[in-house]
């Protein structure tokens, strides 16, 4: 252990000891209650490693909303290296060196089957 003592603070679940840090702290009722809503879990560790996942299955992919953290204009970013060759019946690296308009017109293809 690195002795360093690390909390997740997010809007609506500061603490009293955080917010003493900021003398014009204003709290927004309406972001604390979406935060509420959407934050699973108030463990660092566990909520920083699944913001940064970079891999998700199929199935997690077609959920709406899109998991926190997924950026939709590049969903096909997440797909594993089987996944992504099954979908696109190609390898990343052969997607990466495609014009980019066929990968925009693929990436069509693959919301189509995303949205179904």
């Amino acid at each position: 252990s690195s002795g360093i003592n690390a909390e997740l603070v997010w809007a609506g679940n500061e603490s009293k000891e955080f917010i003493n840090y900021f003398p014009q702290w204003v709290v927004n009722q309406e972001v604390s209650k979406i935060n509420k809503e959407f934050v699973a879990s108030d463990d660092l560790l566990s909520t920083y490693n699944e913001l940064n996942r970079s891999e998700y299955s199929w199935k997690e992919l077609q959920c709406k909303p899109l998991p926190p953290g997924v950026d939709p204009a590049r969903i096909e970013t997440y797909l594993s290296n089987t996944l992504f060759q099954e979908k696109f019946k190609m390898t990343k690296e052969e997607y990466k060196a495609c014009p980019r308009w066929k990968q925009i017109d693929m990436k069509k293809e693959l919301a189509c089957l995303i949205n179904n």
